[in-house]
């Protein structure tokens, strides 16, 4: 996948990377799975769990904006979550980010 550089980009493209290899819940990854966190990283930086970088916390941010609530993390591990509505969320993110 290409490497992204706005928060737009980074958003539909963990949308993208958790549709094709999957998502999990209370993990960065497991296996080829990313959570909602673990893809924004993982297109940000090329890892799941490498060190943060400011399109990564900008794009976390924006997320979290549109979800209304102070952690990623947190939301993506609700037992009640669903991949769909990660999906969904992701995408409508990135359509109130900036391009």
């Amino acid at each position: 996948m290409p490497r992204q550089t706005t928060v737009r980009g980074v958003l539909l493209a963990a949308a993208r990377l958790i549709e094709r290899r999957g998502w999990c819940q209370h993990a960065l990854a497991k296996g080829p799975r990313r959570c909602v966190w673990g893809a924004i990283r993982q297109i940000a930086t090329g890892y799941p769990n490498k060190n943060l970088n400011e399109l990564a916390y900008r794009s976390r941010v924006v997320l979290c904006m549109a979800i209304q609530h102070d952690s990623a993390t947190v939301w993506n591990d609700a037992p009640q979550r669903t991949k769909a509505e990660v999906l969904r969320a992701l995408r409508a993110a990135a359509k109130g980010a900036p391009r």
